[in-house]
């Protein structure tokens, strides 16, 4: 309400609806913030989730595609959602291009959990989930998303998973 125009803003409240798991409410700002900054990354990864929940994988890897111009943190979302439309070839060559990043300490694994995620390799992204701990903070705050972001709940009832969501929680500052 205090700034109506702000790229920022609009992509906060989108996120705030998503893990609410108030979909289309998130959609219409994410519209509104593409609509204002049509090249703002975090709006596109934002709608490509979206489109994973609605099963719309070409758009959602057309989306994550899209916000790799200015964000190549959304290699795990690309790769994740190649996998999901059975496009195994470019996803092996995401999950490349992520390794040689998080070598270098450009990326975090948790974009290689997403990939081994989209490939149905549940034990191979948990595997790499739980070694999230010894990453930099800087890399890791996807992760903190765990226990809310929609995209994890078909594997939310694993004791593994759940493990890890509980130790990647940011904790409760009492505000």
């Amino acid at each position: 309400r205090l700034d109506p125009v702000s790229p920022l803003m609009l992509l906060n409240a989108a996120l705030h609806y998503y893990f609410g798991k108030q979909f289309d409410v998130s959609l219409e700002y994410c519209e509104k913030c593409l609509a204002l900054s049509p090249y703002f990354s975090g709006a596109s990864i934002t709608k490509g989730l979206w489109q994973i929940l609605y099963k719309e994988y070409n758009e959602a890897a057309r989306e994550f595609k899209y916000a790799l111009k200015d964000n190549q943190n959304a290699n795990g979302y690309f790769g994740y959602a190649l996998g999901i439309t059975n496009q195994k070839t470019e996803e092996r060559t995401i999950l490349s291009k992520i390794q040689k990043r998080v070598n270098e300490g450009f990326e975090s694994k948790f974009s290689l959990a997403l990939v081994h995620f989209g490939l149905g390799e549940v034990p191979k992204c948990l595997e790499i989930l739980e070694k999230l701990k010894e990453e930099k903070p800087a890399l890791i705050t996807s992760s903190a998303w765990l226990s809310v972001d929609p995209i994890w709940d078909p594997i939310r009832d694993n004791i593994r998973f759940q493990k890890i969501s509980e130790q990647m929680a940011v904790p409760d500052m009492g505000l």
